[in-house]
């Protein structure tokens, strides 16, 4: 598919999505369509995304007579690219001084990097994926390290995006199976947006919910498939992953591709979470953090609606100085604790609304356990799709006790306007129950 529905197009940055073999060799012509000001190319890649597709792409260039220059994104002493956002600032410079066309040679850091370089200096760019790693490809947003915090900033996504189901096969399985978790999540988040548009909270775009969930099934249909090498079960994966990112450009927010297993996914991110001195990907803090959403789900879809008071659950609610301890005590840092708090005074019903949505939560119950029921079916099927394609499932396997994965959920829900599973199960009263102790 070497280009998008004219219907989408004209509303995207993205122009151009190509993913079939021998693809690369195309490049010359997508420049032409894109670099108006046929400037010459600027590779940006590492040593490892050199050897994968950069020489490739250097050599095609060559032929077709193209000039460019490249940059070289050195590791850091734990033997990786980081995101920081120097990078940003050197590139963004690079950029502007030599007057060149950028182009990202690489997965989510390099392509981070570069997107909101490119972005800083106002021109397009052409993304080359090196790996099924992560739905950012096409996102307008770059996951970036700044004064130390880790932040998504706003930015152009890429004009074209390209990658050869070849190369895509020759990555690191890990990059595969954090891929296959980013994609999977879907599946969660997509019922956490139902259960928003049924309250009346966010209602469903179906331009962009189509994008990512008609053929979601099929994308992660097959996980077995993916360590077997296969060519389509490649693709399809990231065509998945690449949609997603389309889809946000559609709907010019996330909400389409993360719920309440992405704001897991992001407490962990601030605490850092690590194995032997390595950050965890983010597909697989997503994939941990989509067992423990659905665990969630599972919980209360199947719970007894008769066996929920919600006179009791509108009386148990922490008063607002409660909610503020909690969050303080929750983030230590003061300029951390202040913005959570914000996010929690914004999503704070008063008595009356928040009775409301209770009735409604119980009454729509039922409905919510078919849903459940038909698009996860359970945690131990979520289980067994994620292992199958070697993802983690269980915090404890990088030293998450079972207390703190619960404190981890706890935190989660406060983070984030976007109403999930983990509001309903907070506002219910019924995190402890689910705990099985105070929390």
């Amino acid at each position: 598919m070497a280009n998008l529905p004219g219907a989408l197009r004209g509303g995207l940055d993205t122009k151009i999505f190509a993913d079939e073999e021998g693809c690369l060799e195309r490049i010359p012509d997508f420049l032409s369509q894109i670099n108006s000001k046929k400037l010459p190319a600027l590779l940006v890649y590492d040593n490892n995304t050199k050897k994968a597709a950069g020489q490739k792409v250097a050599d095609i260039l060559s032929r077709a007579k193209i000039s460019f220059t490249e940059k070289i994104l050195s590791p850091d002493s734990s033997g990786i690219v980081s995101p920081d956002y120097t990078w940003v600032i050197e590139l963004r410079d690079l950029i502007k001084s030599q007057n060149v066309f950028p182009i990202a040679v690489g997965s989510g850091v390099v392509n981070d990097l570069v997107k909101r370089s490119s972005f800083e200096a106002e021109t397009p760019y052409l993304c080359v994926g090196t790996a099924s790693s992560m739905d950012g490809y096409a996102s307008f947003g770059a996951a970036l390290v700044k004064d130390g915090y880790k932040v998504t900033l706003p930015c152009t996504a890429p004009a074209a995006v390209a990658a050869d189901p070849g190369i895509l096969r020759a990555a690191p399985y890990d990059m595969t199976a954090s891929g296959y978790g980013d994609l999977y999540a879907k599946l969660a988040s997509g019922v956490d947006w139902i259960l928003a548009d049924r309250l009346g909270l966010e209602p469903i775009h179906t331009e962009s919910w189509d994008l990512v969930q008609k053929e979601l099934p099929d994308w992660i249909g097959s996980p077995e498939k993916l360590k077997a090498g296969d060519t389509a079960a490649f693709s399809g994966l990231f065509r998945g992953l690449t949609m997603s990112g389309i889809a946000m450009q559609v709907y010019k927010d996330s909400r389409v591709a993360s719920g309440a297993e992405h704001l897991v996914s992001h407490i962990w991110e601030m605490a850092h979470l690590s194995r032997n001195g390595l950050p965890v990907s983010h597909g697989f803090k997503v994939a941990m953090g989509t067992v423990l959403s659905v665990s969630l789900m599972e919980f209360l879809y199947h719970y007894p609606p008769g066996k929920i008071s919600v006179e009791t659950a509108v009386k148990k609610r922490q008063t607002w100085e409660e909610r503020e301890e909690s969050v303080r005590r929750a983030f230590p840092d003061k300029k951390t604790s202040d913005q959570v708090l914000e996010v929690c005074r914004l999503k704070w019903p008063d008595e009356k609304a928040l009775t409301l949505r209770l009735q409604q939560i119980v009454s729509l119950l039922p409905e919510m356990r078919k849903i459940f029921d038909d698009k996860l079916s359970s945690r131990n099927r979520v289980v067994d799709d994620l292992r199958r394609a070697g993802c983690p499932v269980d915090p404890a396997e990088y030293g998450v006790s079972p207390k703190e994965a619960i404190e981890t959920l706890v935190k989660a829900q406060m983070i984030r306007q976007r109403y999930t599973i983990l509001d309903a199960v907070y506002e219910l009263g019924l995190f402890e129950e689910f705990a099985g102790a105070p929390v």
